[in-house]
């Protein structure tokens, strides 16, 4: 509507200069016609431009409405789909009005388009409304029809099922999914996942390579706070003993046996360490490395920002309207996040020892085990078909 009160105000100024300094030129009809059938078209575009933001408020509303709704009653959908588009053609959820769809439906935003004063007679609706679930998306689409007519000149544009959709994003909204499986005591809103990829070998060494920690990782030898650091240097024997045993970890490109000095924890030789882990660490805003004793290898692992803070990502999940359901299915299009075990733990939820811990395998009736992964907190379980997944099959605490 905001582009369509814009059109309004410099509709007369268009038409009073282009009349004007033309008007010598033709006859006034013809110059007059055509700037009407200008306008028009203009107006007809802005109408449909306004309707696509309307498709984007009532989506969103009827969105969280729906999330509200399952929150209130402890209950899931039984029909999300029917239920988003009763909400957002009616302003309903099973017959009972929604105060957050208050006249914000698309009947009544139509009404409101079709309503502005533009000097023309203008209608809008539309038909066919459809949603379908994709990712991170509600997509929405609809077939609209416009109408502007000058009854004056006898003009106008009509135009019958133009095809349009917008995406509703569905972030920041509470999953579902967790809130009726949790007993309300878990409330998870979705972030997508910030990262390229969720775990990258960086650096193979060399025989003497021992011990497993993580850690951010500093180049400074001489950092004042070395505890819980992992140093990264080409050579550490030009380090002090008593320095490198003060840090959590050592990746050096020369080899050395760091046990000797008392370190329990290093990765050496390999002589590009410092590019590869370097490159690795400055273009990813996830700075923590991960020395592992079995691989005799540093692991770069953003999944663990996952692990930890509930990011989602696109995977086989379900979908946000099969979550809105509390379907536990696998969905090609779907979204899925690692459940927090020890918050479940915290809230005195039992746990199901070891079952897999993504959300929609952890919630599911079946039981699916799983195994640890080095690297991420204790409580971590994957299967093989995760781990591959994730690129973590090589810590898996299991031989696929």
């Amino acid at each position: 509507m905001y582009s369509l009160i814009a059109i309004i105000i410099t509709i007369p100024m268009i038409m009073f200069f282009s009349y004007t300094m033309l008007s010598n030129q033709e006859s006034k009809a013809d110059i007059y016609r055509g700037i009407v059938a200008e306008q028009v078209t203009i107006v007809a575009d802005s109408m449909d431009s306004d309707f696509r933001k309307a498709m984007e408020i009532s989506g969103k509303r009827a969105l969280i409405a729906a999330v509200n709704w399952e929150v209130l009653k402890g209950e899931g959908l039984t029909d999300a789909v029917s239920n988003l588009t009763e909400l957002i053609e009616n302003g309903t959820i099973n017959g009972t009005e929604n105060l957050i769809m208050e006249g914000n439906t698309l009947v009544n935003w139509s009404t409101k388009i079709s309503e502005v004063r533009t000097n023309f007679e203008t209608n809008i609706n539309y038909g066919n409304l459809k949603i379908v679930s994709d990712g991170f998306n509600l997509v929405l689409s609809a077939g609209i029809n416009i109408s502007v007519v000058d009854s004056i000149m006898e003009m106008s544009m009509i135009k019958n099922n133009i095809p349009e959709s917008v995406n509703i994003p569905v972030l920041e909204i509470d999953d579902p999914l967790y809130t009726l499986n949790t007993y309300g005591l878990i409330h998870r809103s979705i972030f997508e996942y910030p990262y390229e990829y969720k775990a990258m070998k960086v650096v193979e060494g060399g025989s003497n390579s021992s011990g497993s920690c993580s850690g951010n990782v500093t180049t400074d030898s001489g950092d004042p706070s070395p505890g819980g650091k992992i140093l990264l240097i080409s050579n550490s024997s030009k380090v002090s003993d008593a320095t490198l045993s003060g840090f959590g970890g050592v990746i050096a490109e020369v080899d050395r046996n760091l046990s000797l000095i008392g370190l329990s924890c290093y990765n050496t030789g390999n002589d590009s360490a410092v590019y590869l882990v370097n490159s690795t660490t400055e273009s990813s805003s996830y700075k923590r490395v991960y020395i592992d004793n079995v691989t005799k290898s540093t692991w770069h692992l953003p999944f663990r920002d996952a692990v930890e803070n509930g990011f989602y990502f696109e995977g086989t999940g379900p979908n946000i309207t099969n979550r809105m359901e509390n379907r536990t299915n696998v969905s090609g299009n779907g979204i899925e996040s690692i459940v927090n075990i020890q918050e479940l733990f915290m809230e005195g939820i039992e746990i199901r020892e070891n079952q897999v811990s993504v959300d929609y395998l952890y919630f599911a009736n079946e039981d699916y085990n799983g195994y640890g992964v080095r690297g991420f907190p204790g409580w971590l379980r994957l299967d093989c078909t995760r781990a591959a997944e994730y690129g973590l099959e090589e810590l898996l605490e299991y031989s696929c």
